[in-house]
């Protein structure tokens, strides 16, 4: 209507289309699947943290944040 009444397309604006894309995001929360650290995984992790190159302090580092 706006544009046959040759006034200014309102869906142009730049903010118009920010909230749009705001308003996606809040709507569109696809979950996310997450797997179990088991035992088996954490025992991988640290051995391979002690073939890397890290320093000591790193893979001390590392490690606690995996635990």
């Amino acid at each position: 209507m706006h544009i046959e009444e040759s006034l200014a397309d309102p869906t142009a604006d730049e903010s118009l289309h920010l909230v749009c894309k705001g308003i996606r995001q809040q709507q569109d929360t696809p979950e996310r699947k997450r797997f179990s650290i088991t035992i088996v995984i954490l025992k991988m992790i640290k051995s391979q943290l002690r073939l890397s190159s890290y320093s000591v302090m790193e893979q001390c580092l590392l490690w606690s944040a995996c635990i």
